[in-house]
């Protein structure tokens, strides 16, 4: 807690990452599922700038066709299971929240 107490108080609002238990997460998994999803991002005629541009674009202002390259994408993504590492960011101000089990 002394070390997370530190980390809080020396980073002003940036986010925070701090490690909590034990991972069963390699970085070879990691790796693996940046492939795939590369992967599927290219098949789709994209690169990974375009894909993140059309990603952050209002939906209202795409066309059909990139409407429906996003939609390809999105379900050619395999589902989440036990084996996937997921990663959340979490504002500051929540970190003691999840700590003390709120």
């Amino acid at each position: 807690m002394d070390r997370i107490n530190e980390v809080m108080e020396n980073s002003e609002e940036r986010p925070v990452v701090v490690n909590i238990g034990k991972s069963n997460c390699s970085s070879k998994a990691v790796n693996n599922n940046l492939k795939v999803t590369s992967n599927i991002i290219n098949k789709n005629g994209l690169n990974i700038d375009e894909f993140n541009k059309l990603r952050l674009t209002n939906p209202s202002e795409l066309s059909p066709k990139q409407i429906e390259t996003m939609k390809a994408i999105r379900d050619a993504i395999p589902k989440i299971d036990k084996n996937t590492f997921i990663q959340k960011t979490i504002p500051k101000s929540d970190i003691e929240g999840y700590l003390s089990n709120w």
